[in-house]
């Protein structure tokens, strides 16, 4: 059988899939082969469902009739699944187009799960963050394996429809679980992994975490080897090896919320930045767990829930009480000064930005975990701008200039000129020109962050760009009119 052969390249600049041939699937990281990953996305392809397999291949149903003959009837029905004994003949002229075995074809038109739910019952299937025992990895186990059904599915509408928690179904049962303490347990079946294996793992998570475009491939093969991590946590496993995979995990899940997000799947990044916090505290790592909730902060705060976002941030912060993190604490004071902009309370924000700009200048080059490297004067600036930019659209003579003056430091300090922030801060900086009545900066200044903007596929920029859509159109100039059209285009371009 043969399936789309995909690479990943990995520099110090991109990470992207990209298909390159026909033949068995794998994924090569620089020069070397991770054939696990491979494996894991050889597998998964075997279980979608007839209409998922005609998404990967990038085939509509009517694409599927003309080259095989079949009747579109039938492709509805086999889609549905559950097909007693479909026609050989009609199983093979689709496995062609398909490129897949007839044999595997078949098991999934016969064995197959149903169409997709529709978003009314996908509101009502179980909440996997409050469901469950609370004696620990079993109800981590339950919770990875709750998602990864759930959200394997390719169900994405339904799955955008899903509402996030709130409050105490949200608060309540991540207090129980950093408040316990973590249990491991032993287990008598499967073979235990070696060091060099999970390293393999740890690998092609950190792979998977940096992960841009692409995400519906990415996703799912994220969803695969959380599944394969969980496996491995039921068999015997040493108690470094077994942290280890909790780390793993904790890595996966914050990779699955950061591409649900850009899918728009606010349910689901909660989840997942929810299950990176029960993971962190397994493999008893207090920092990646505070960062995992600073994440989930950051969403209620773009959810419009400033009050549950400051009580999360504020449990990320004991948690870290104890730990020489300074940049860490930096970042999490940023979240606490967000909230009291949102709350208008403004000098409780200058005030709170002035002592993380304080910590932050205690912070070493590399006394701290890599993933944390990242929040520099510059990111700090750009976030800081991005909540005085916030209050300018209510006040602009009172907080435009200073939101200015941050979102240009910010774009001048930051070091990846490729990355989501930089290409947040240029649109916000042009908003705030707009907001300043000041056309003739805005103008370019948004032309510039449209074309930084078609680079980058995320869901926060496509949210900032619906904000400065409407002042492009209202410019009524032929640059202006063309800056709209462009900004319309990326927006209409979401699926």
């Amino acid at each position: 059988m043969s399936y789309p052969q995909f690479f990943v390249d990995l520099d110090a600049a991109s990470l992207e899939f990209r298909t390159v041939s026909k033949g068995p699937v794998c994924c090569d990281l620089g020069c070397q082969t991770v054939p696990y990953l491979a494996s894991l996305l050889t597998d998964m392809a075997h279980r979608q469902r007839l209409k998922d397999l005609m998404g990967l291949r990038g085939k509509t149903v009517a694409e599927v009739v003309a080259e095989s003959g079949v009747a579109k009837s039938t492709i509805y029905r086999w889609r549905g699944g559950g097909v007693k004994n479909p026609n050989p003949r009609e199983v093979i002229s689709v496995a062609l187009v398909l490129q897949v075995d007839p044999a595997e074809l078949r098991k999934l038109i016969v064995d197959g799960d149903g169409a997709a739910a529709t978003p009314s019952t996908a509101q009502s299937e179980p909440n996997p963050i409050a469901d469950g025992s609370q004696d620990g990895q079993t109800t981590l186990e339950e919770m990875v394996g709750a998602l990864t059904k759930r959200d394997g599915l390719g169900r994405r509408q339904a799955l955008k429809g899903l509402a996030v928690l709130s409050g105490a179904p949200l608060l309540d049962p991540m207090e129980r679980w950093l408040a316990s303490v973590a249990v491991h347990h032993s287990h008598s079946g499967g073979r235990g992994l070696c060091r060099a294996e999970v390293e393999r793992l740890a690998q092609t998570a950190s792979v998977l975490r940096k992960l841009k475009g692409h995400e519906a491939m990415g996703f799912r093969a994220t969803l695969a080897l959380l599944d394969e991590v969980k496996v491995a946590l039921g068999a015997h496993q040493s108690r470094e090896i077994e942290r280890r995979l909790y780390s793993v995990m904790a890595t996966l899940a914050f990779a699955a919320a950061s591409m649900s997000w850009d899918a728009s799947m606010q349910r689901c990044a909660q989840d997942y930045y929810c299950l990176a916090v029960r993971s962190a505290h397994m493999a008893d790592d207090p920092l990646f767990s505070a960062n995992a909730m600073a994440a989930l902060a950051r969403q209620m705060f773009y959810l419009g829930k400033p009050h549950d976002a400051l009580e999360l941030v504020r449990l990320a912060r004991y948690r870290i009480r104890d730990q020489d993190a300074p940049r860490l604490d930096a970042m999490l004071l940023t979240r606490v000064a967000w909230a009291y902009a949102a709350m208008g309370r403004f000098a409780a924000f200058e005030r709170t930005t002035h002592e993380a700009r304080e910590i932050l200048a205690r912070a070493g080059s590399d006394t701290e975990p890599q993933w944390i490297r990242y929040f520099d004067d510059g990111e700090l600036a750009g976030v800081t701008g991005g909540r005085l930019l916030d209050l300018t659209r209510s006040d602009p003579a009172t907080y435009g200039e200073l939101a200015r003056d941050e979102l240009e430091q910010a774009v001048a300090s930051r070091q990846d000129k490729s990355g989501r922030g930089y290409v947040l801060d240029r649109l916000g900086l042009a908003e705030c020109s707009f907001l300043l009545r000041d056309v003739a900066e805005g103008l370019p200044l948004a032309e510039q962050a449209l074309t930084a903007a078609e680079q980058v596929p995320s869901g926060r920029v496509l949210e900032k760009l619906k904000k400065i859509q409407p002042h492009l159109a209202a410019i009524g100039t032929d640059a202006g009119r063309e800056a709209a059209n462009r900004a319309q285009t990326l927006l209409e371009g979401v699926t």
